[in-house]
């Protein structure tokens, strides 16, 4: 179970982002891409787990990696500071946590998959009590 990304990777996505060299970058930034690593994990997983993914849905969803990056990369800018000449509404742009609320299912194997290993659909509108059943089932478009 993640983090999805290593210190390493994230240093190196850093570097990238910074238009720098790997080597240049101040030895502070190993410290900030494991503390970054962490947090951004957690903003991710804490969200969908909340939702009521498992484990092994998050292991396996397609967009671990990039979304985890993207989260990484934010909570690292916040760390330092922000990222010098960049507008913060690129920085903000790597904050995921909204998308990750809003979102109704996640992608694994580009199939999407709701929470607890469901099926996408079920009651979309209609009233459901121990009596009776007039809800009427959507599953899908």
């Amino acid at each position: 179970m993640g983090p999805w990304i290593t210190a390493a990777d994230l240093k190196q996505a850093l570097a990238d982002l910074l238009k720098q060299d790997l080597a240049a970058l101040a030895p502070i930034y190993d410290r900030v891409a494991a503390q970054a690593v962490l947090s951004g994990y957690a903003d991710v997983s804490t969200i969908l787990f909340g939702k009521g993914y498992t484990a092994g849905q998050l292991d396996a969803w397609d967009n671990r990696v990039g979304v985890s990056t993207d989260q990484s990369l934010w909570r690292a800018a916040l760390l330092v500071g922000g990222l010098g000449e960049y507008a913060d509404k690129f920085v903000t742009a790597l904050d995921r946590r909204k998308e990750l609320m809003d979102a109704s299912t996640i992608m694994i194997g580009g199939v999407p998959v709701a929470p607890g290993g469901t099926d996408v659909g079920g009651i979309s509108h209609g009233r459901v009590t121990a009596a009776d059943c007039d809800a009427l089932r959507f599953d899908g478009w």
